[in-house]
């Protein structure tokens, strides 16, 4: 662009040439005096305008303001609110946890669970840093720290049903295995493996363990399990009134001479159930208990099973 001056006070005309640059320039100039122009008038009109007593500017300027602040009042309630529904799942995740930890400490059964107050909050405390400064949290930062927390609730609470399902299956193998003491006898006189038989004076493979009883005491099932066998058996004669347990997996266990049966063959039993009681029936030199455990029709030492009756 070019412009041509003329005036009586010039000997001659002059012309002035304008880039693009400069053009831009002055857009520029021009949008910025605009927009000081806007920000004083704005800023006049809501600071200095009402107090000259205007009629009408004191009442605009209010509702301006008042829907100013609508709107901040409006998006605090709606974070709030979305707090609100974030403690509550939280809130949702810990009763979850507080019945999961419930159960753990039932499984335990120890003083260790005991002391776990589930449900309660744990004390806390400590003095303020003489360090760092305290600071106040924003939105931002609490749904940050919700949002960190829910995840590791998450990571929780799916360790510990792992931990739940394992110890559900721990207890359930361990009711299938024939660890309770199948009398309540002090200790057994008679134990598993090689010894004089008692009748012919020879070297035999003892294959259960012997604890002696008075007559009438109470046999326990070793283990839960399905009776196979509560009678005498012809190829047994020697173990007179007996009772055989199929415990699964190829594992059952035998108690002989007993005086009396309190099961039949085909009945489901419980750990600890009262099936037989003591007696000295068969080949038997008093009233005892002869307990057998047999793996796949082998015959195993039953002291593997019912450890603690060995420290007796």
């Amino acid at each position: 662009m070019q412009i041509i001056l003329v005036s009586n006070r010039l000997s001659r005309a002059k012309s002035i040439t304008l880039s693009t640059r400069h053009a831009m320039l002055a857009g520029v100039l021009v949008m910025a005096m605009v927009l000081a122009i806007g920000a004083g008038l704005s800023y006049s009109a809501l600071r200095v305008v009402p107090t000259l007593g205007i009629p009408g500017v004191a009442e605009l300027v209010g509702q301006i303001t008042e829907r100013e602040q609508r709107t901040q009042e409006a998006f605090v309630r709606d974070n709030i609110n979305a707090l609100a529904v974030k403690l509550g799942e939280m809130q949702a995740h810990l009763m979850r946890l507080d019945a999961l930890g419930e159960r753990l400490v039932g499984f335990t059964g120890g003083k260790a669970g005991r002391d776990m107050k589930f449900g309660e909050t744990p004390g806390r405390g400590g003095a303020a840093s003489t360090q760092q400064v305290a600071r106040q949290l924003s939105v931002t930062d609490l749904q940050a720290e919700l949002e960190a927390l829910t995840v590791k609730l998450d990571y929780r609470g799916e360790s510990l049903r792992i931990i739940e399902d394992q110890m559900l299956r721990d207890r359930a193998r361990k009711t299938l295995l024939p660890s309770a003491n199948p009398v309540d006898a002090p200790y057994p006189t008679s134990h598993f493996g090689w010894r004089i038989d008692p009748f012919n004076g020879k070297s035999t493979h003892h294959e259960g363990i012997d604890f002696a009883a008075p007559v009438g005491t109470p046999i326990l099932a070793a283990a839960g399990g399905v009776v196979i066998t509560a009678d005498r058996k012809p190829n047994y004669l020697a173990y007179g009134l007996m009772i055989e347990i199929d415990h699964g997996n190829g594992l059952m266990t035998r108690y002989a001479h007993a005086s009396k049966l309190h099961v039949k063959p085909g009945e489901v039993v419980r750990r600890g159930q009262h099936i037989a009681d003591v007696g000295a029936t068969g080949q038997a030199t008093g009233p005892h208990l002869h307990f057998e455990v047999r793996q796949n029709e082998v015959a195993q030492n039953p002291l593997k099973f019912i450890g603690t009756l060995a420290s007796r």
